[in-house]
């Protein structure tokens, strides 16, 4: 039950598109952080879990301007994402290789 809380409070936190809601980001991942670092451990590598998650939570929290919703949706991509990038090299190499016979 606990994962599934903590699973749902990162989802929340990564998923909120309102704008307005930047300012309590670090509330909102204060939350989370505590939430886990709240979990039960009984052995030392149930310790030690914990403590890889909590460095990892906090390693995101450096970088939420690449994946916290309410960051992102302010940037203009006119829309190009990395999906579209990727195809779009796919699609480049196929065509290099379909004209020349390499493979």
């Amino acid at each position: 039950p606990e994962y599934k809380e903590a699973v749902n409070m990162w989802w929340r936190i990564a998923k909120e598109t309102d704008e307005r809601k930047r300012d309590t980001f670090d509330d909102d991942f204060d939350s989370l952080v505590d939430f886990v670092q709240s979990a039960p451990a009984t052995t030392e590598a149930q310790e030690e879990k914990l403590t890889s998650a909590v460095d990892w939570l906090e390693d995101l929290r450096d970088k939420e301007l690449k994946w916290a919703a309410r960051f992102t949706w302010a940037v203009l991509t006119y829309g190009d994402h990395s999906i579209q990038r990727i195809a779009a090299i796919h699609s480049a190499a196929k065509t290099v290789i379909d004209s020349s016979k390499l493979l």
